[in-house]
């Protein structure tokens, strides 16, 4: 929390910093499951999970810890990458289904 002071009166200003690096490897992390729990639900291999596991799931827990020894995760952190990455989320299905259908 940052204040302003003026005139000896401080003021406490609350900057919501926003975190799109975080957002995205939270989406890719979360991604890992959605494959895993497809492949599980169909009891058959869909396309990602080897790639998935075996690639995204160590990136990004690597990329997590870096990012808490370098002090770029906090409470706050979590929570608006998390709101981010919904965002995201219900961003990029628009676009699909709005390029669907113009195509379509």
């Amino acid at each position: 929390i940052s204040t302003i002071v003026s005139n000896n009166f401080e003021v406490p200003v609350y900057v919501v910093k926003t975190h799109p690096v975080e957002a995205t490897l939270l989406l890719l992390f979360l991604n890992v499951f959605t494959h895993l729990g497809q492949s599980i639900l169909l009891k058959m291999y869909t396309p990602g999970v080897i790639t998935s596991l075996l690639i995204v799931l160590p990136y990004t827990l690597y990329a997590f810890r870096k990012l808490k020894a370098a002090n770029m995760i906090t409470k706050i952190t979590w929570i608006t990458s998390l709101f981010m990455s919904i965002g995201m989320v219900f961003i990029i299905f628009g676009l699909m289904f709005f390029v669907g259908w113009c195509f379509t």
